[in-house]
This record gives C-alpha cells, structure tokens and sequence, in this order.
C-alpha cells in the first residue's frame, strides 16, 4: 500500500524514465559513453554488444523495451529512430545465439531419435 502510495506521486513519464536508468546501470557502469536519444526523448544505453555478457544483453534490451521508442510494430528505415531500431535487432540476435543457443545441450538434434521411439 506504501508502495502504491510513493508510485502514485509520479508521474508516468518520471517512472519509465526511472526504469530505463535502473536497468541500464550494470551496462551503464561498464561503458557509460555509449548511448543514444530516442525520438521521443529518452536516453538508452547502447554499449558495445562484444563486451556484453548475457545478463548486460538483456539489461540492454529491457532498457530499450522500458524507453517505448517504437511500437509493437518494426520501424520502417529512414524513422528517426532506425538506428536505434538496428541496434535492438543486434543485441536481441547476439543474446539469441549466445544466451539460448549457447546454453543448448543438444549440438546435433538429429541424435535426439538414434535410439527409436520405445513403446510400452
């Protein structure tokens, strides 16, 4: 109830803004000269993808979610924000193939049938 109390004070705009700083820090703290403007004013960190770890991969992608620069919908190129836009599209690639793939146990999926089907 506390909590609602405190949230309700703030506006929505003071409270997103509150959450792309906090979920940006730990890429923030390693490279804080990284970042860009969305168009609709927010600043979102945009570290050097290489020297992300799968945790800073996520704070990044949670930081450009939270900063509501885009809709559901893909921008189109030539959008003030593409740039942007093309940036979320490497990282989210990045953290795909080396934060879910790269966790897969299975190399070969081919080898998940090599014994058959059993049957009781």
């Amino acid at each position: 109830m506390a909590c609602t109390t405190i949230i309700s004070g703030f506006s929505r705009t003071a409270l997103l803004a509150a959450v792309v700083l906090l979920s940006s820090l730990p890429v923030a703290a390693a490279q804080a000269d990284k970042q860009m403007v969305t168009s609709n004013g927010v600043v979102v960190a945009t570290p050097n993808i290489d020297n992300l770890d799968c945790a800073q991969m996520a704070a990044v992608l949670n930081g450009l979610d939270a900063s509501e620069y885009r809709g559901l919908d893909p921008l189109a190129e030539g959008d003030p924000d593409w740039p942007i836009y093309l940036y979320e599209q490497q990282v989210t690639q990045a953290h795909y193939y080396e934060c879910t793939l790269g966790k897969s146990n299975m190399s070969d999926p081919s080898s998940a049938f090599s014994y058959g089907f059993q049957s009781n």
